[in-house]
């Protein structure tokens, strides 16, 4: 085979190559996920405050946290949030 044959094949291998996603999505199917199974959930906010319930809502800036019955619900914006987990 030539060089200039190993080269088109080179830039042809190259061509198919396609960038890697820029969102996976795995954070939405997360939280859906919680949502769904309605998992109690605490969140830790950056005042080291936790807010303990179920997920019941999120958008691009907040999460709906519904809690228990003698507590209100709560929208804490995420920039508010430092992480969360499954109590």
């Amino acid at each position: 085979m030539s060089a200039t044959g190993q080269r088109s094949r080179s830039k042809s291998q190259q061509q198919k190559k396609q960038k890697p996603a820029q969102r996976t999505f795995a954070y939405e199917y997360y939280l859906l996920k919680q949502m769904r199974e309605k998992t109690k959930m605490v969140i830790k906010l950056v005042n080291e405050e936790e807010l303990t319930g179920y997920i019941t809502w999120y958008d691009q800036y907040a999460i709906k946290l519904e809690r228990e019955p003698e507590a209100p619900n709560l929208v804490v914006q995420k920039q508010a949030i430092l992480y969360y987990y499954k109590a």
